[in-house]
């Protein structure tokens, strides 16, 4: 089972009034997306133990799980998603969760995490979705 983020992302969403710029326009307008549990990696997350300790506290954030950053672990090196345009690194973690432990969603504040809510899939049916751009 994958526990993802259900919320809204401005950026997605306004893609709607922009349709006739799109080089490659789609039909659907998103008012929500459904995304992995993820963060902003902040100055005090460096090395492999602030990357773990900044996915416990997003797993917490965004999708109610009480996790250490020793119930976390790392999925690789990281990789850049879109090197042409950003600098971004992402950096892929996993933990084992007990779905019926799951507390509130409580985010972090900001007007991003506003209103979100998990989803649970199993594995094959989020790779399905990926497929046919659900």
């Amino acid at each position: 089972m994958v526990h993802l983020r259900m919320g809204t992302r401005a950026a997605v969403y306004l893609r709607k009034d922009k349709k006739a710029e799109l080089v490659q326009p789609d039909s659907r307008d998103y008012l929500e997306l459904e995304e992995l549990v993820a963060g902003i990696l902040e100055r005090e997350d460096q090395g492999p133990e602030g990357l773990l300790r900044r996915a416990a506290i997003e797993a917490r954030e965004e999708a109610g799980f009480a996790l250490g950053p020793t119930d976390v672990r790392l999925l690789g090196a990281g990789f850049f998603p879109t090197p042409g345009v950003t600098d971004e690194k992402v950096y892929l973690t996993e933990a084992a969760v007990d779905p019926t432990k799951a507390g509130p969603i409580d985010g972090d504040g900001s007007v991003m995490e506003e209103d979100a809510r998990t989803v649970v899939r199993e594995l094959r049916d989020a790779i399905a979705a990926c497929r046919t751009g659900d």
